[in-house]
C-alpha cells in the first residue's frame, strides 16, 4: 500500500519529532554532566607541572609516608640490639623491720628481738662476650640499611607512579578532544542530512545512518569524560590535589631525545646498582645473621661486674648497736647453657631453612631483573623508529590539514572534508603522544632498573612538557 503526501508527511513530523527529544535528552545528559564535573572540581582546583605534582605526592601519598614511619621503627630496632651490648647501671635500695626469734635445740631458753634494718645497692655490669647479642646487633644494623634502601625504592616507584599518573591524565585530554572533533563533525553532518530529508532529498537509510553516528559520538564523548575524570581522581589520590592545568608535550620539543638508550656497561652492572637486587642480597645477609643468632645461645655469656652493698641494722638483737655491713664486688660472671630443651636446635634449623629460602628468592630476582633489562631493552630499540615514523606521520597529517584548508578558502573543499582532515590530523598526533608518552616512561623505568632514578630524571621530563593549560 502506497503512501500518500500527506501521510509521508505525517511520519516525517513524527520522526522529527522523536529526534527532537532525543537531542534534548542527551542535551540534558551532557550538561548535568558537565555542572557535575564543574561543581566537583572547581572547589579547590590547581595548575601544576609535573615537579609540581611529585612534590604534593611526596607530602601525600599514604604509602610513601608510611613507609617514612616504618623506616624509624626499624632503626629503633637498632638502637635496641645496640642497648644490649651498652654498660647499664642498676640501683636498689630497701628499708624495713626485723623481728628474730632462736632457740637452742631441747632446750627452753628462747631468745628473741627486732630492729630496723637499711640497705642499698649499686651494681655496673658490661657484657665482655655473647656472641647471640653480637650476631643480634649485627643483623639490627643491617635491617637499618634495608629500611633506608626501602625508602629509597618507594620514592622511585613514586616517582614512577606519579609520572604514570600525569600521563594518563594527558591521554585522557587528548581523547577528550577527540571525542569532541568526532561528535562535531557527527553533528554537522547529521544536521545538514537531517535538513536535507525535511526537504526530500534524502531518504529515511541515510538520516537514521548519520542519526547513529552522532550517537554513537555522544556516547563516546560522555564516555571518555567520564574516563577523564577517573584518570584525574586517581592523579588526586596521590597528590590530594585536584588542577585545572597541566603541563602537555610540546611539539616544539617533539624532536628532542626522550630517553637515552641503555649502554654495555649499563647492562653489564644492572645488577649491581638495581636496589631490589641490592635490598635482596641484604635480606640474606640478615638471614645469615639469624642463623648465628640462634646457635650463638649454645655459647656461654660473659659479664664484667662492679657492685657496691651496704646494709644498715639496729635493734634489741644486737644490743641496740647500729651494724653497718660494706661490701664491694668486682669480678666476671660467666653463664653457660646446658640444656633448653632442644628449643636453640630448632631455632636454628629454621633460621637455616629461612636462609636457603632467602638464596631462593635472590636467584629468582636476578633472572627477574635481567629479562626485564632485556624487555626494555627490546622496546628502546624499536621505539626510536616508531616514535620517527609518527613523527612523519604527523607532520604528513599537518600538510594535509592546511592544503585541505587553504582550499576550502578558495572554495574547492567543503567544510566536512575540512572537518575530517582536523580528526585524522588529531588522531595521528595522539597516536604518536602515546607513544612519546610511552618512551619518556621507558626512560624512567631504565634509570629505576639501574639504580638511578632522582628527581633530576623527573626535571628532564618536565622540560620536555610545556604549560598548555589543558584540562
Amino acid at each position: 500500500m502506497l503512501l500518500n503526501n500527506f501521510d509521508i508527511t505525517l511520519v516525517r513530523a513524527k520522526v522529527q519529532g522523536i529526534e527532537n527529544m532525543i537531542q534534548n535528552c542527551f542535551k540534558v545528559i551532557v550538561t548535568t554532566l558537565l555542572i557535575l564535573t564543574t561543581s566537583l572540581f572547581s572547589r579547590f582546583s590547581y595548575s601544576a607541572d609535573l615537579i609540581e605534582a611529585y612534590q604534593d605526592a611526596f607530602l601525600s601519598d599514604p604509602q610513601f609516608n608510611a613507609a617514612r614511619f616504618r623506616q624509624k621503627v626499624e632503626l629503633g630496632k637498632k638502637s635496641e640490639a645496640r642497648s644490649f651490648l651498652l654498660p647499664s647501671l642498676d640501683a636498689s635500695a630497701t628499708i624495713g623491720e626485723i623481728r628474730n626469734e632462736s632457740s637452742l635445740q631441747r632446750s627452753s631458753i628462747i631468745s628473741d628481738g627486732q630492729g630496723d634494718s637499711q640497705g642499698y645497692r649499686v651494681q655496673l655490669t658490661q657484657l665482655l662476650y655473647n656472641k647471640s647479642l653480637f650476631a643480634d646487633y649485627s643483623k639490627a644494623k643491617l635491617t637499618s640499611k634495608l629500611a633506608e634502601i626501602e625508602l629509597v625504592r618507594l620514592e622511585q616507584d613514586l616517582m614512577l607512579r606519579v609520572v604514570q599518573a600525569y600521563f594518563d591524565v594527558l591521554q585522557a585530554i587528548d581523547d577528550t578532544r577527540l571525542a569532541e572533533i568526532n561528535h562535531d563533525s557527527a553533528f554537522r553532518q547529521y544536521d545538514q542530512v537531517r535538513k536535507l530529508y525535511n526537504e526530500g532529498l534524502a531518504n529515511r537509510a541515510e538520516f537514521q545512518q548519520v542519526l547513529a553516528r552522532w550517537q554513537v559520538a555522544l556516547a563516546e564523548k560522555i564516555q571518555t569524560t567520564n574516563d577523564g575524570l577517573e584518570t584525574k581522581r586517581i592523579l588526586r589520590d596521590l597528590t590530594g590535589k585536584d588542577y585545572d592545568s597541566y603541563s602537555e608535550l610540546d611539539d616544539k620539543n617533539s624532536s628532542i631525545k626522550l630517553y637515552t638508550a641503555p649502554s654495555a656497561e649499563w647492562t653489564d652492572n644492572v645488577l649491581l646498582n638495581n636496589i631490589s637486587y641490592i635490598q635482596q642480597k641484604i635480606r640474606l645477609s640478615i638471614a645469615e645473621k639469624e642463623i648465628k643468632v640462634q646457635s650463638g645461645k649454645h655459647f656461654p655469656e660473659a659479664n664484667f661486674i662492679v657492685r657496691r652493698d651496704k646494709d644498715i641494722n639496729k635493734g634489741t638483737f644486737t644490743n641496740n648497736l647500729e651494724i653497718r655491713e660494706d661490701e664491694t664486688f668486682i669480678g666476671v660472671q660467666l653463664s653457660i647453657p646446658l640444656f633448653s630443651g632442644g628449643l636453640t636446635r630448632t631455632r636454628t634449623n629454621s633460621a637455616r631453612a629461612e636462609r636457603d629460602a632467602v638464596k631462593l628468592d635472590l636467584e629468582s630476582l636476578r633472572r627477574t631483573v635481567l629479562r626485564k633489562v632485556e624487555s626494555l631493552k627490546n622496546q628502546a630499540a624499536s621505539l626510536d623508529k616508531v616514535v620517527e615514523a609518527l613523527g612523519k606521520s604527523e607532520e604528513a597529517s599537518r600538510i594535509a590539514l592546511e592544503i585541505r584548508e587553504e582550499a576550502f578558502k578558495l572554495g574547492l573543499e567543503t567544510n566536512f572534508n575540512v572537518i575530517d582532515a582536523q580528526r585524522e590530523f588529531f588522531e595521528t598526533s595522539l597516536g604518536a603522544n602515546r607513544v612519546r608518552y610511552e618512551a619518556l616512561l621507558l626512560g624512567l623505568q631504565l634509570e629505576q632498573l639501574g639504580g638511578s632514578l632522582d628527581i633530576e630524571d623527573l626535571k628532564r621530563v618536565n622540560q620536555i612538557l610545556s604549560d598548555s593549560g589543558g584540562s
